[in-house]
Order: structure tokens, then C-alpha cells, then sequence
């Protein structure tokens, strides 16, 4: 999935959040969940398989860190799907604060999961440059 369809889907979620059209709503988070832990278990899997001899540790901190915050945002969202069918059935008190309390625990933790980038990118640098006789000033 391109970067951009991501970003899109994301845009949904909120947009039609404030629409107050919750069957958009609800899909476009079910798209989204269902890319963003593809591309965590995917991410972690690869990881594992293409592991060097050598690993630095910066390297071992990261996968470290993908591996625990996938499981926990795996589990925060199996969670909120449960609870979210159980607000819909039985429709108690409290029920659909715990969703949302769950929801943002599953948000959180998809941001921590990319901030891991930190540790892979830690000793690289990246220079932006033009040669100098392109620019006309």
C-alpha cells in the first residue's frame, strides 16, 4: 500500500469521525488496522529472517522495541473489538469509555512502533544538496 493511500485513509477516519457516518468511519479504521499490524508483524518477521551476524546494538534496542509494542498493539486492538461488540449488544455503562481508552492505546502504540525509527536511523545521516551551478538566483 502506497504512502499515500495510508494518508488517506487516516484523513477518513477523522473526517468522517466528525461526519458522524460511522459505517465509513468504522471501515476506514478496519482498513487501517488492517494494513498497520501487516506492516508491523511484516516488518518485525523480515527483521528476524534477514537478521545479520552482526548486529549493532542500536539495532538489537529497535527490533527489541517493534516486537514488544506489535504484541501490545495487537492485543489493545483484539481487546477493543471485543469490547467494541460487547458495547454494541449489551450497551452497559462504561463500556464504550473503555473502547475509546482502548482505541488510543492502539494509536499510541502504532506511533511508538514508527518512532522506533529513532534507533534504526540513529547512525546515519541523510544530506539534501544541488549542485551549486543549477541554482539561478
Amino acid at each position: 500500500m502506497r504512502c499515500e493511500t495510508h494518508l488517506l485513509i487516516i484523513s477518513d477516519v477523522d473526517l468522517f469521525s466528525k461526519m458522524y457516518c460511522c459505517e465509513v468511519h468504522e471501515l476506514a479504521f478496519i482498513f487501517f488496522m488492517v494494513w498497520s499490524l501487516s506492516h508491523m508483524f511484516l516488518t518485525c518477521r523480515l527483521w528476524c529472517m534477514t537478521q545479520k551476524n552482526t548486529v549493532s546494538p542500536e539495532e538489537r534496542t529497535s527490533y527489541y522495541w517493534k516486537c514488544r509494542i506489535f504484541i501490545f498493539n495487537l492485543t489493545a486492538f483484539l481487546i477493543s473489538v471485543c469490547v467494541y461488540f460487547w458495547h454494541n449488544w449489551y450497551c452497559k455503562p462504561g463500556v464504550y469509555t473503555l473502547f475509546a481508552f482502548l482505541e488510543y492505546l492502539v494509536v499510541l502504540s502504532n506511533m511508538a512502533f514508527h518512532m522506533t525509527a529513532y534507533w534504526d536511523f540513529s547512525n546515519k545521516e541523510l544530506i539534501v544538496s544541488s549542485v551549486l551551478e543549477d541554482k539561478r538566483f
